[in-house]
């Protein structure tokens, strides 16, 4: 038996540092970390993509610092089937049929320099500069676009089972026309709400794949910011009006040319 005046060692590990075990992230917690923010930070490394894929990187950042992404702007367009899109410096929302609306995250300075814009303004335009088509609404404490990470509302079902001669698939805002079977169907129907109708029932076996647009749409916040230097988008934002860079990607390739001399040609 252990004193005060002579300690003895315990295991104090927790049913939480049991599970990290499992999973094979014991060494991963955090000095200080309470067992209810390491449970959270296992919850993501076990379902999120912590690849090398501009989603994989910010997520594995972020389960390394210990942050999390938020739900950062809720948007509610009038057309379910109106596509929206987040790149670098700008968000994109492409409807059906008409023009596209643009909204500026970014500026850049007389001195060329990123200005990143607040959500808060970025909300405003969204429902100011759409003429109603547009709904939106900040989740979040007030924080620079930066933190709004790329993202598209358009996403795409793979392999969906289908069995019967009606079946209502598991997303709505199908974009019709996209669909796809594996084996030759029947005659069909389907509607953007998600409804598919055979004429007579469908082979055994049979799947669709489809795209199909998320609506209303949340634009995810990251306090981890990873910029794609091959970002079609970075040809608009990045370049100042005399045709040279902004000064934080100068930075960027700089640093990047530093590192590794074979791109310099």
């Amino acid at each position: 038996m252990g004193s005060f005046f002579n300690p003895l060692t315990f295991n104090s590990t927790t049913y939480v540092d049991a599970l990290a075990i499992q999973l094979g992230l014991f060494q991963d917690r955090m000095v200080g970390e309470t067992s209810d923010h390491f449970l959270d930070r296992l919850y993501s490394a076990a379902y999120n993509k912590r690849d090398h894929t501009l989603e994989g990187t910010i997520n594995n950042i972020s389960y390394q610092l210990g942050l999390s992404l938020q739900a950062g702007i809720v948007v509610t367009p009038t057309n379910p089937l109106t596509v929206i899109t987040v790149s670098v410096g700008r968000i994109t929302f492409a409807p059906a049929s008409g023009s596209p609306l643009v909204i500026p995250t970014v500026s850049i300075s007389p001195d060329d320099m990123w200005e990143w814009r607040s959500l808060s303004d970025v909300v405003l335009d969204i429902n100011n500069l759409s003429s109603g088509a547009l709904t939106a609404t900040l989740q979040i404490p007030d924080a620079l676009a930066i933190q709004l990470v790329p993202q598209c509302s358009l996403k795409c079902s793979v392999a969906e089972n289908v069995v019967n001669t009606t079946s209502q698939l598991n997303n709505t805002g199908i974009v019709v026309g996209s669909e796809l079977f594996n084996v030759a169907v029947p005659a069909y129907t389907i509607t953007t709400a998600g409804a598919l109708t055979f004429a007579s029932s469908p082979p055994a076996g049979t799947t669709i794949s489809y795209m199909y647009n998320m609506s209303p749409f949340i634009l995810t916040c990251s306090p981890v910011s990873v910029i794609n230097l091959m970002d079609p988008a970075l040809q608009d934002t990045a370049v100042c009006p005399d045709g040279s860079l902004v000064y934080q990607v100068r930075e960027f390739n700089q640093q990047i040319l530093t590192l590794d001399s074979c791109y310099w040609g």
